[in-house]
C-alpha cells in the first residue's frame, strides 16, 4: 500500500513541475463535506465569525449550515428560488432574494436573523430578485435589483422603501456600493452600467454598453474605477467620477461574470461564456493571461484567495478550478456531478473554499493542501513543492491512505470507499466524494 501512494503523489507532483495546461489533470483536493439541497445550488456567504455559511437553492429555501460539519442549523423557505445572500456588516441579519424562474411567485426581499433563521421583515417588489443585496456601510440601507427593471433601496431595521430607481429592463445585476458609501453602481439588461446617490435615488451618471450588463460591478480600492461585464463581450473600466470609458478589454463572447480585483488593485478577474478566466491589467486594459476551462464561465465569478495566490472560479463544465494567480496555472480542480453556476466563498483564515453546484449540493473543500504538493515514500516525506512548510508534508505523508492506484487505475480502496470514487481519483479527474488521503491529525 505505501507503494502504491508513493506512485501516485509522484505522478501529481510530477505533472505540476511539469507546467500545468488546460487539460493537464494536477492532482484531488481534499472535500470537507457537501450538504444536499432540494435543487441548484447558488453562491453562499459566509458568517462575519466563520461559523456559518448561507446558502440559496432552487428548491425555495435558503439554508445555514454549519461551516465545521457541514450539517444543517436551520432554513427558511423563501417562496420561490433563492438568490445570492449577503450577511449585514454587524453581522446580525442575512439578506436574500427570491422569485420565481418565470417572474411569478414571491417575489421578495427578506431579512432574517443570522442566527436563529427568524424573519425580521420581507419587502415586495414587483417581480422576481435574483439580484443579491448589497448592504450599506453603515448596515442601515439594503440596494437589491429587481426584474421589474428597478433598483431599490430598503431601511434595514423596518423593511419598509427609501427610494427606488426605474431602468430601462430587468435588474440581474448585483448592485455594490461605493468605497466612500455615497453612490450604489448597478447594470441593467438596457446595456448599461448606472451610478445613483445612495442617499435619494438620484442618477449621477449612466453608461452604455453594446448588449445587457447582467455581470455584477466591482469597484477599485481606491474608488476611482468600476469595472463590469457586458454580454457585448467584453470588460469595462470606468471612471467613478464621470462615468467616462478608462478601457475595455474583448474576449470572445459574452461577459456574464462579475469580475474580483485584486488586493493589490494591479488585475481584475473576470470569466467569459468562450471558457475563459481572464487575468487583466487595470492600468492599461491588456492582457496578463488567461485560462481555458471545459465550459462557459457563465454567472460564477471568480474569487481571489486570502493570500492573493489563487483565483477560484466555476464553470459550466461542472469543475470549480484553483488557478494561480500570477501565472494562470492550474493548482487543481474538482468535479461535482453538474455545472458550477455559482461564485465560490473563502472562509476568513483562507483554508476552505465554498461552492455549489447544480447537482444540489453545497461542497466545502480545504484549499491548503491538494496532494500534488507532495512527494513521498514508505511514509514519510521526500520532497516539497516551493513554499509548502516540511511539517505539512510529513503529516500527510503519515496520513493513511484512502486509494491505491497504479497507472491510472484503481487498483484498491479501503473498505466503505466506493468503487467508482477510487476510479475517477485514479484517472485525475478530482471527482471524489472523499479526498485520495485522509485529513491531517
Amino acid at each position: 500500500m505505501a507503494a502504491a501512494r508513493t506512485a501516485a503523489i509522484v505522478v501529481a507532483t510530477l505533472l505540476a513541475a511539469a507546467g500545468a495546461s488546460s487539460t493537464a489533470e494536477v492532482g484531488v483536493v481534499q472535500q470537507r463535506w457537501n450538504f444536499v439541497t432540494g435543487g441548484p445550488v447558488y453562491s453562499p456567504a459566509v458568517s462575519n465569525d466563520g461559523r456559518i455559511v448561507y446558502v440559496g437553492s432552487d428548491d425555495g429555501r435558503l439554508y445555514a449550515v454549519d461551516t465545521t460539519t457541514g450539517l444543517e442549523r436551520w432554513h427558511y423557505g423563501t417562496g420561490g428560488g433563492s438568490s445570492c445572500p449577503a450577511v449585514s456588516h454587524n453581522g446580525r441579519s442575512v439578506y436574500v432574494g427570491s422569485g420565481n424562474r418565470v417572474g411569478l411567485g414571491n417575489n421578495s426581499l427578506h431579512a432574517l436573523d443570522a442566527v436563529t433563521g427568524d424573519l425580521q421583515w420581507r419587502f415586495e417588489t414587483g417581480a422576481a430578485v435574483f439580484s443579491s443585496p448589497a448592504v450599506s456601510v453603515d448596515d442601515r440601507t439594503v440596494y437589491i435589483g429587481s426584474q421589474d427593471k428597478r433598483l431599490y433601496a430598503v431601511d434595514a431595521a423596518t423593511g419598509a422603501e427609501r427610494w427606488h430607481f426605474q431602468t430601462g429592463s430587468y435588474v440581474f445585476s448585483s448592485p455594490v456600493v461605493s468605497v466612500d458609501g455615497l453612490t450604489v453602481y448597478v447594470g441593467s439588461h438596457d446595456g448599461r452600467l448606472y451610478a445613483i446617490g445612495a442617499g435619494a435615488g438620484d442618477l449621477q451618471w449612466t453608461f452604455g454598453t453594446g448588449d445587457g450588463v447582467d455581470s455584477s460591478p466591482a469597484v477599485s480600492a481606491d474608488g476611482l474605477t468600476v469595472y463590469v461585464g457586458s454580454d457585448d463581450g467584453r470588460l469595462y473600466a470606468v471612471d467613478t467620477a464621470t462615468g467616462a470609458e478608462r478601457w475595455h478589454f474583448q474576449t470572445g463572447a459574452a461577459v456574464t461574470s462579475s469580475p474580483t480585483v485584486s488586493a493589490d488593485g494591479l488585475t481584475v478577474y473576470v470569466g467569459s461564456s468562450d471558457n475563459r478566466l481572464y487575468a487583466v491589467d487595470t492600468a492599461t486594459g491588456a492582457e496578463r493571461w488567461h485560462y481555458i476551462t471545459g465550459g462557459f464561465v457563465y454567472v460564477s465569478s471568480p474569487v481571489v484567495s486570502v493570500d492573493g495566490l489563487t483565483v477560484y472560479v466555476g464553470s459550466e463544465d461542472q469543475r470549480l478550478y484553483a488557478i494561480g494567480a500570477a501565472a494562470g496555472d492550474l493548482r487543481w480542480r474538482f468535479e461535482t456531478g453538474n455545472m458550477v453556476m455559482s461564485s465560490p466563498a473563502v472562509s476568513a483564515d483562507g483554508n476552505t473554499v465554498y461552492v455549489g453546484s447544480n447537482d444540489n449540493r453545497l461542497y466545502a473543500l480545504e484549499t491548503r493542501i491538494p496532494v500534488d504538493l507532495y512527494a513521498c515514500e514508505t511514509g514519510r516525506c521526500v520532497e516539497a513543492n516551493d513554499g509548502v512548510p516540511k511539517d505539512e508534508c510529513d503529516r500527510a505523508c503519515r496520513a493513511p491512505l484512502l486509494y491505491a492506484c497504479t497507472a491510472g487505475q484503481c487498483i484498491e480502496a479501503v473498505d466503505g470507499i466506493p468503487k467508482d470514487d477510487c476510479d475517477r481519483v485514479c484517472r485525475g479527474s478530482g471527482a471524489a466524494s472523499d479526498s485520495a488521503f485522509a485529513p491531517l491529525e
